[in-house]
């Protein structure tokens, strides 16, 4: 009986595990959105800078707003800056969930 209900437990925490997978996979997906929206562009990839992309400070401030909305996280714009990068905004707000 109890192998089982070991056996049980390990595959509730593997689904736990996969369900935070496709959550945090979802909300890259729509932070990777919201970016290509805000910067008008259908070419977003991680490795792309939001200043090479042409990024202004109107631009700087929605992404700012958005992800302080969406992933409740307090964010400023030197962050931003700092983690120009897709991919580095996003393990950056990753960083800044764990804190919280």
């Amino acid at each position: 009986m109890k192998a089982l209900k070991k056996a049980i437990m390990e595959k509730l925490h593997e689904k736990s595990s996969e369900q935070h997978r496709v959550e945090e996979s979802a909300n890259i997906s729509l932070f990777r959105q919201m970016l290509a929206e805000v910067l008008q562009t259908n070419h977003l990839s991680a490795n792309d800078s939001l200043f090479d992309l042409g990024v202004d400070s109107l631009q700087l401030v929605k992404i700012k707003n958005w992800i302080e909305e969406h992933f409740k996280v307090d964010m400023e714009i030197i962050d931003i800056y700092d983690c120009d990068h897709v991919e580095a905004l996003e393990n950056y707000i990753e960083e800044m969930k764990t804190v919280k």
